[in-house]
């Protein structure tokens, strides 16, 4: 792997994680709140996180929110 991709690679996990923490704290809209989910899920992270992720991915799927 080069510097370049693991850079990237670390910027994109160090955003996810404020995105995380901004969701935690209530400063997202639902838009946003949308998008955070559905990149967790694309990205198989979904499944590292606490329950209350899995079940809300679960249920923004059912309403066809976000997609698998």
């Amino acid at each position: 792997m080069t510097d370049r991709i693991l850079r990237e690679r670390i910027k994109r996990m160090q955003n996810l994680t404020e995105r995380i923490v901004s969701y935690e704290r209530g400063e997202l809209t639902d838009q946003q709140t949308f998008q955070l989910f559905q990149e967790l899920v694309d990205s198989g992270m979904i499944m590292n996180l606490q329950g209350h992720y899995q079940r809300l991915a679960a249920q923004l799927l059912e309403a066809g929110l976000i997609s698998d």
